[in-house]
C-alpha cells in the first residue's frame, strides 16, 4: 500500500511538472508572436514622432513593447493545458495513454487501479521533461523582432528637429505650470491679506490673471520669456505700490523668484539657439531652417535688430558659410549685450535701494543735527 501511494504521488507530481513546462513553452511561443507586433507598433510611433511632435514617443514605444510581452504571457497562460491534457501530451511521447489513465484512476475505487498506477509509474522513469518538451524559437519571428528593434532604436536615437520642438514645448509647459502656481499663491495672499480694499485687490488680481493667460498661450521659449519679463515687471510695480505692508514682502519674494525664472529661461533659450546653430553648420536643410527660426525667436525676445538682420541674411543666402559666420558673430554680440543689460538692471536696482537707504539715513542725520543745534541755540539764549 505504501508503494502504491508513493507511485500515485510520483505520477501526480510528474503531470504537474509537465503542465508547468507546457505553460512555459506556451508563454514563450505566444510572446514570440506578440513581441514583433509590439516592436513594429513602437517603430510606427517613433517614425510618426519624426513628423508630428510627440514628447512621450519613446515612453509610448517602450510601453507598447512591454504590453506586447504581457499580452503574450497572458495568452500563453490561458492556452496552458489542464492536467488531463498535460498527461495526454506526456503519453504522446510513447506511453500509450498509461499516464492519463492512471491519473484518472487516482481517486477511483478500482480493483485495477494499483496495477495501472504502477504501470504508469514505471513508464515515467527516466522521462526527460525538458528534452521531450523543448522551447522552440521561430527563426522567422525572431528575425522580424530583431529587424523592427534595430529600426526602432535607430529612429529613436537619431536627432530630429521635430523632436527638439516637442521637447521645447514640453519644457515650456512645465515652466508655465510652475509659474502659474506661484501666481495663484500670490493671488490667494492678496485676497486673504485684508490690507487692500476689495477694488484694489480685484485690480491686482486681474493683472495677474492676464499674466496667467499670457503664460498659458506661450508655445515657445521666446514667448515664455516675454511673458515672464512682463510678469516680473508687474510684480515689482505692485510691490512698490504696497509700501511697507505685509503683502509687499510676499510680492518682493515673488518678483525675485520670477526674475530668477526669467533669467533661467533666457539662458536656456540662448543655449538652445547656440546648439541649433552648431548643428546647422554641417547639418541638413531642415536643421539649417530650424537654426534660422531659433535665431529669429531669440532676436525677437532680446529685441536685437542686428541679430535678426544676420539671421535673415543667413537664410536669404541659402545658408552660406559666410553668412553662417556672420550669424554666429551677431549671436555672440547679442548674448553679450543681453548679459550686460541684465547685469546693469540688477546693479541699478541695487544702487537704487542703496541710494534710498542712504537718503533716508542722511535725512535722519540732518534732522538730528538740526535738532541738536536748535537745542543749543535755545540753551544759549536762555543762558543769556
Amino acid at each position: 500500500m505504501g508503494v502504491r501511494k508513493t507511485d500515485e504521488k510520483n505520477i501526480y507530481d510528474f503531470v504537474r511538472r509537465v503542465r508547468g513546462r507546457l505553460r512555459i513553452r506556451e508563454i514563450a511561443g505566444r510572446i514570440q508572436i506578440t513581441l514583433p507586433i509590439g516592436t513594429a507598433a513602437a517603430l510606427a510611433v517613433s517614425l510618426v514622432s519624426r513628423i508630428v511632435p510627440m514628447y512621450y514617443a519613446l515612453y509610448i514605444g517602450a510601453a507598447l513593447i512591454a504590453a506586447a510581452i504581457a499580452a503574450g504571457a497572458v495568452w500563453g497562460i490561458i492556452r496552458t493545458p489542464d492536467m488531463t491534457h498535460a498527461a495526454l501530451a506526456a503519453d504522446a511521447e510513447g506511453s500509450s495513454e498509461r499516464i492519463v489513465t492512471a491519473l484518472s484512476q487516482l481517486d477511483e475505487d478500482n480493483p485495477y487501479r494499483e496495477l495501472l498506477v504502477r504501470d504508469a509509474a514505471e513508464s515515467i522513469r527516466g522521462f526527460k521533461i525538458r528534452k521531450q518538451f523543448p522551447i522552440r524559437i521561430s527563426k522567422r519571428l525572431s528575425l522580424a523582432f530583431v529587424v523592427f528593434a534595430v529600426f526602432t532604436a535607430v529612429s529613436a536615437f537619431i536627432p530630429s528637429v521635430v523632436r527638439k520642438e516637442a521637447k521645447e514645448a514640453h519644457d515650456v509647459k512645465v515652466q508655465v505650470k510652475e509659474t502659474v502656481a506661484s501666481i495663484e499663491k500670490i493671488e490667494k495672499e492678496i485676497q486673504e491679506s485684508g490690507e487692500l480694499t476689495s477694488s484694489e485687490a480685484e485690480d491686482y488680481i486681474n493683472r495677474l490673471e492676464a499674466s496667467k493667460e499670457e503664460l498659458s498661450d506661450a508655445d515657445t521659449a521666446a514667448e515664455l520669456l516675454k511673458a515672464q519679463e512682463r510678469l516680473t515687471s508687474k510684480l515689482e510695480t505692485a510691490e512698490a505700490d504696497m509700501g511697507e505692508s505685509t503683502i509687499a514682502g510676499s510680492l518682493s519674494d515673488a518678483a525675485a523668484q520670477s526674475a530668477d525664472q526669467t533669467q533661467e529661461t533666457r539662458e536656456n533659450l540662448i543655449d538652445a539657439v547656440q546648439d541649433a546653430l552648431e548643428a546647422a553648420e554641417d547639418g541638413t536643410d531642415e536643421e539649417k531652417a530650424y537654426a534660422y527660426e531659433k535665431l529669429s525667436e531669440l532676436a525677437s525676445a532680446l529685441g536685437s535688430d542686428s541679430l535678426q538682420q544676420a539671421a535673415d541674411s543667413y537664410k536669404s543666402s541659402g545658408y552660406s558659410a559666410q553668412d553662417y559666420a556672420a550669424a554666429q558673430g551677431a549671436l555672440s554680440q547679442a548674448v553679450t549685450d543681453s548679459t550686460q543689460l541684465a547685469e546693469g538692471s540688477s546693479g541699478g536696482t541695487e544702487n537704487s535701494s542703496e541710494n534710498t537707504s542712504g537718503n533716508t539715513s542722511g535725512s535722519n542725520s540732518g534732522q538730528g543735527e538740526n535738532g541738536t543745534s536748535g537745542e543749543n541755540e535755545t540753551g544759549s539764549t536762555g543762558a543769556e
